[in-house]
């Protein structure tokens, strides 16, 4: 039994023997994105689920990558700068009460938060909590873990990231899912005309590739956006520029690009499907960048679209999913139109 994504990411977690198994089949489309992978099996049968939840959050940081050490850290018990002082040992060993409410007319609820790691490191963010469903529970820790990685981030100047979310029943013990981004593992070879494109890319566009390589190569999901998005803009600029210089001469005429119809443009933008690349802009526009770029509140005063939290970045995510392909497209076809009408 596999858990299918919208993006053709099939996988499952079991638990066997107390260890955790992973099996995971993601295209090249898929990786670098965020996944819920439900628990399909524990010793061989369905995972028991009631309405407690033990929500662990394991931490890390970008900057792991520039550590000599590397290989001795367990990426999958988590990392961070953090420790614990002499007036917090307890959260480690009994937990914290924090309160939250949901909805303005609900009365304030109770969760538990505690630190573990190994000695005074703080390693994961557990929040213990009692809701409805899964989907309620981890969007409350999230908000709730969030907000303090905010804080430690700001006071401690430190770079805080959340790797990896587990999820448990708290009642059985039982592995439930687990949010996690999908890794690069997919190897291209490297041709002679791809460094022949190198000496043949005009001046004017490579600030685009830069983006480009910007946006694919960073985990956040926002700021990956934020990217993809500024291309489409200053491409915009470009294309207006070079169909101007050619006009002169002749009629202008470049390879149009348009949202495709799959499994992801279905679900997330059917109405935009065939429709061209400027319309998905403005779309984008309207209802992401404009949120993300000028942290735009809601009419409870509460950020839309904040930063790090998993619904939010799975969102997004599935719009960068569109964008990279469309910018990429969208790019090549302007260097065929600036080759054929020879621009520089």
């Amino acid at each position: 039994m596999t858990r299918k994504t919208e993006w053709g990411c099939q996988g499952q977690v079991r638990v066997q023997n107390g260890e955790k198994v992973i099996d995971l089949h993601a295209p090249v489309e898929s990786q670098g994105h965020m996944f819920r992978l439900d628990v399909v099996s524990v010793n061989g049968r369905a995972p028991q689920q009631g309405n407690s939840y033990r929500i662990v959050f394991v931490l890390s940081s970008g900057f792991l990558l520039y550590r000599s050490d590397l290989r001795n850290i367990n990426h999958e018990e988590g990392h961070s700068n953090l420790k614990l002082g002499s007036t917090v040992q307890g959260v480690k060993s009994e937990g914290a009460t924090v309160d939250y409410r949901i909805g303005a007319a609900s009365s304030d609820k109770q969760a538990t938060l505690l630190f573990e790691g190994e000695g005074d490191t703080i390693q994961k963010c557990v929040v213990e909590i009692s809701e409805g469903t899964v989907q309620s529970a981890v969007k409350i820790a999230d908000r709730l873990v969030n907000q303090m990685l905010d804080v430690l981030s700001f006071l401690k100047k430190v770079p805080l990231k959340v790797r990896h979310v587990d999820v448990f029943d708290s009642d059985s013990q039982d592995f439930l899912c687990r949010y996690t981004t999908i890794p690069f593992t997919a190897e291209r070879s490297v041709e002679r005309k791809d460094l022949e494109l190198m000496n043949s890319v005009p001046d004017r566009l490579i600030p685009l590739l830069r983006l480009y390589r910007e946006a694919i190569g960073s985990p956040s999901p926002h700021h990956r956006f934020l990217c993809l998005y500024r291309m489409g803009e200053r491409l915009k600029e470009e294309q207006r520029r070079n169909s101007c210089i050619v006009k002169k001469r002749e009629r202008p005429e470049r390879r149009g690009i348009h949202l495709p119809d799959n499994e992801l443009t279905r679900k997330r933008c059917p109405k935009l499907i065939g429709r061209n690349l400027n319309k998905f802009l403005g779309f984008v526009r309207d209802r992401y960048r404009k949120n993300i770029a000028h942290l735009n509140f809601d009419e409870s005063d509460r950020v839309l679209l904040p930063f790090g939290e998993i619904g939010v970045c799975h969102d997004i995510d599935g719009v960068n999913a569109m964008l990279e392909d469309l910018m990429r497209d969208a790019l090549l076809a302007e260097l065929e139109f600036m080759d054929r009408h020879r621009l520089e």
